[in-house]
């Protein structure tokens, strides 16, 4: 009865904990815009570590989900000199969309840069709406490609009925863009407080490590 007790568990959790894969931990770009009038896409795949789905019971303990993974599509579109526009795609259950404005550096992407978005968005199947707001400094590009990082914050609140009322999430981010040719690898690393209200996993600690891939092809790879 006790595997019985713990598949009927992790069924009824299933939703709850692949929701926190839905929300958009990863940032997956620099300092520097899109220059205007072009179109840049990227995908970005991860694994939200301690996301959820840790438990007791008096027959066994679980952590079989407690490590979520995740999967967005992005595309930016460059409005002028200075600013973009990003639509998201997070983990096929949301959309996000948000506005980055470079602040410091010059429009060439060899240039250092810092910049700042806001956005926000409809997130978990439609159960929450959700705010963003993201600070990201460059550096100038070199031999080992383009060091990035900053601060990023997110909320999300409930839309739906029977949807929880999430508290704000905060965190920063280290990544290195490496650029060979028209493609781009971005891995990365994220670590936020993010509270569980629903107390589906031990600590309020996430680590998300992730990568964002951009210009990628079959063809190319075994070419």
């Amino acid at each position: 009865m006790a595997p019985l007790r713990r598949s009927a568990r992790l069924l009824l959790l299933c939703p709850l904990v692949v929701a926190t894969a839905c929300l958009p931990y990863t940032t997956g770009s620099t300092g520097q815009t899109v220059p205007i009038g072009e179109r840049h896409s990227f995908g970005t795949a991860g694994l939200v570590i301690n996301g959820g789905g840790q438990f007791d019971d008096s027959a066994s303990t679980s952590s079989d989900i407690a490590n979520i993974p995740m999967s967005d599509s992005e595309v930016r579109f460059g409005l002028s000199e200075r600013s973009d526009l990003g639509i998201r795609i997070t983990s096929a259950s949301g959309l996000v969309m948000n506005y980055k404005r470079r602040h410091a550096g010059y429009a060439h992407p060899d240039s250092a840069g810092f910049s700042t978005m806001w956005g926000g968005g409809i997130v978990n199947w439609g159960g929450h709406a959700l705010v963003e707001a993201t600070a990201i400094v460059s550096g100038r590009r070199n031999s080992a490609g383009i060091p990035y990082g900053g601060l990023r914050a997110f909320h999300t609140m409930p839309i739906s009925r029977g949807a929880v009322t999430d508290k704000p999430t905060v965190g920063g981010f280290l990544g290195m863009k490496f650029i060979l040719g028209d493609v781009s690898i971005s891995p990365e690393l994220g670590v936020f407080y993010d509270e569980s209200v629903l107390a589906l996993r031990r600590g309020n600690i996430v680590v998300v490590p992730a990568v964002a891939l951009s210009g990628f092809s079959f063809f190319r790879i075994f070419r």
